[in-house]
């Protein structure tokens, strides 16, 4: 992406000149759009800990979540009761606040270099690109100051306080860090700045293709002949992958009383729809309320919410919930549900205002369904579920993939998508266990197969019957070294255990071929397909029960 007339790579050269210490926060980023700023905190924490012997904090408001910070930590004096993001082998704790202290909201309207009560360094990074200012000395709004460094000497002058410590406070006077290191940090932050903030508009740059992408596919569907039915499932599905859901539902709250599910989407799961009989009245009725009475344009839903509230994050076994409302025929219909994995789910407006428009064309495709006569709805209208699943395994299908497939490589989302990779398996000498164990055998074999493999993979993996004996998995933000360990994971786990059939215990081995998406050769997802096809021949040519990388 070009920047008026520089590009990022030119940028971070020009940036590069500046100062002795550029090595601090100028590295380069990666090709990918996708997680620019994570590794570029990630690394400017590292130099910043090296360069000047201290353990540092980065606090960091994300653009299009203003009432979230993050704060990424390296160093063993921070002490913070908040869970951690994620565990990280660099060491590096991230983690998500819905609320920080009071000091820190008063140094961003002072946006100055400051020195804790405990001795800690503050240096804010100004975005004189969006001021439009020439001067550091010049206070800069709240909004402005998208990220603070905190820097403590090691060892700590002061004990160890609590990050979140309310009755810290600061002041511009600076004890004990040199003038030199104080210049140096700040004109380090100006060099950080151009990476942050081209950084933060490739990373939206490309979010806002993903968004463009996914409901450019979802008017296609309405347009395209499909029964109205299946539209609303791919609709369904198109959502859920696109916010990495673990299931998408349809619910009609029309009568609170007796609420029925009209589509049901789970992401590579072989479960039945849930069962919503034992939820009380009593919950449909606050929901419904909200959005009527109320005029929630949303609502989310957490495990530890009220007992009603939280009865449906429970029955679905996910943490937290977000309900949009459906209206057909300008009369309220019920809720779209996307089942989250965070706990505190945050969303940006514009992934808000897209979650609108998907609502509306749901209700494109309701309006669609409910205009069939009962007697055709009744009779020989398909079920979109059994279109989309392996009848013998209950894996998604060929023709599930092929949907998939076409999504990873839309024209608008395919040079902005995150690399993915491609295991392909199938099962050694299927055809002796047929002729001598017979086709139930062989059926079983299949059967069992497709579910130890899945039991293996983290929840939310998709993976299909593929063809035959053959199953495929994708696994979204896997490197090859990680899908190869994978696939070895799940090789040993088929050989050491036997399937048990009908005519006794079957030892079975697999092969696998395995690809990632190459950004420079593939041109779509089928071309990774091809490669991990090229790897499983591979695998049997060179004496099968074995994984092969390509």
């Amino acid at each position: 992406m070009a920047l008026g007339q520089y590009s990022l790579t030119e940028n971070l050269s020009m940036a590069a000149s500046m100062s002795p210490w550029n090595r601090v926060s100028v590295y380069p980023l990666p090709t990918s759009t996708d997680g620019l700023l994570e590794p570029l905190l990630r690394t400017t924490l590292h130099d910043l800990a090296q360069t000047y012997r201290a353990e540092v904090a980065i606090w960091v408001r994300l653009e299009g979540f203003p009432h979230e910070m993050r704060v990424y930590l390296l160093g063993q004096s921070w002490q913070l009761e908040e869970e951690a993001l994620a565990a990280s082998e660099d060491g590096i704790q991230g983690v998500a606040l819905s609320s920080y202290p009071g000091w820190l909201m008063d140094f961003e309207d002072h946006a100055q270099v400051s020195e804790l009560s405990t001795g800690d360094l503050l240096v804010p990074m100004l975005c004189p690109a969006l001021r439009g200012l020439e001067s550091d000395d010049e206070v800069a709004p709240q909004a402005l100051v998208p990220l603070v460094l905190q820097l403590r000497r090691v060892p700590a002058a002061i004990p160890a306080t609590p990050l979140l410590t309310p009755e810290q406070t600061f002041a511009p006077a600076i004890a004990r860090w040199s003038e030199a290191e104080v210049q140096d940090l700040k004109e380090s932050v100006r060099n950080l700045a151009i990476c942050f903030q081209q950084a933060t508009l490739q990373e939206r740059l490309g979010w806002l293709r993903q968004q463009s992408a996914l409901v450019g596919r979802i008017t296609h569907l309405l347009n395209s002949s499909l029964n109205p039915d299946v539209v609303l499932h791919q609709i369904l599905a198109e959502l859920g992958q696109g916010y990495e859901s673990a299931c998408c539902l349809m619910l009609d709250l029309r009568d609170t009383a007796q609420v029925s599910l009209s589509a049901h989407w789970e992401n590579g799961a072989t479960s039945s729809p849930p069962d919503l009989s034992p939820l009380t009245p009593k919950l449909w009725e606050s929901l419904t309320e909200q959005f009527l009475q109320d005029g929630a344009s949303y609502v989310i839903l957490q495990a530890e919410d009220a007992e009603i509230e939280s009865a449906l994050c429970e029955t679905l076994e996910v943490p937290a919930l977000l309900l949009v409302p459906v209206f057909f025929k300008t009369e309220f219909f019920g809720v779209l549900t996307l089942a989250m994995e965070a706990e505190r789910p945050s969303f940006r407006v514009e992934e808000l205002q897209t979650l609108y428009q998907v609502a509306d064309h749901a209700a494109i495709a309701l309006n669609q369904i409910f205009s069939v006569p009962d007697v055709t709805r009744q009779g020989d209208r398909p079920d979109p579920l059994n279109e989309w699943r392996d009848a013998l395994t209950h894996l998604p299908n060929r023709d599930a993939l092929d949907q998939e497939l076409m999504r990873l490589s839309h024209a608008t989302l395919w040079p902005t998508q995150a690399d993915f990779s491609v295991l392909l398996a199938d099962i050694d000498y299927f055809k002796l266990i047929n002729d001598n164990y017979g086709n139930h055998a062989g059926d079983k074999v299949l059967q069992a197969l497709g579910q130890r493999l899945q039991k293996q993979l983290r929840h939310g993996t998709l993976m299909y019957r593929y063809d035959g004996e053959e199953f495929l998995i994708l696994l979204r933000r896997t490197p090859l070294n990680a899908a190869a360990d994978v696939a070895e994971r799940l090789r040993a786990t088929v050989q050491q255990h036997p399937i048990e059939t009908s005519a006794g215990l079957v030892t079975v081995t697999v092969s696998f071929g395995v690809a990632q998406r190459d950004r420079t050769r593939d041109s779509d997802a089928y071309a990774v397909v091809e490669r991990a096809e090229q790897a499983l021949l591979e695998a049997k040519r060179q004496g099968r029960n074995r994984i092969k990388v390509l």
